[in-house]
C-alpha cells in the first residue's frame, strides 16, 4: 500500500510519472518525512508562523469567523500558557 508523499496526499497523482529511481528513493524516506514535517513546524518558529498565517488566511477567505480560529490555536496550544 502506497502512502502519499508524507505528510502531502497527492503524491499517487504524481507518482507514475516519476522516475522508478525517484519513486524508490521516495519510497526509503517516506515514514521519517511526516516527522521531519512535525519536527520543523513545531522547532523552527519561521515555518511555524508561516503555517499557521496560511490556516489564518484560508480560515477568512472561507468565512471562518476568526474569533473560533483563535479559540481552536489556544487550545491546540495548551502547553503554552
Amino acid at each position: 500500500m502506497n502512502s502519499p508523499l508524507p505528510p502531502f496526499d497527492g503524491y499517487g497523482v504524481i507518482e507514475p510519472f516519476l522516475d522508478p529511481v525517484v519513486r524508490a528513493q521516495v519510497a526509503r524516506w517516506q515514514g521519517g518525512l511526516v516527522w521531519i514535517v512535525f519536527l520543523v513546524l513545531w522547532y523552527v518558529p519561521f515555518v511555524n508562523n508561516i503555517f499557521w498565517d496560511l490556516i489564518f488566511g484560508i480560515s477568512g477567505v472561507m468565512g471562518i469567523p476568526l474569533n473560533l480560529v483563535r479559540l481552536g490555536y489556544s487550545q491546540f496550544m495548551f502547553w503554552r500558557r
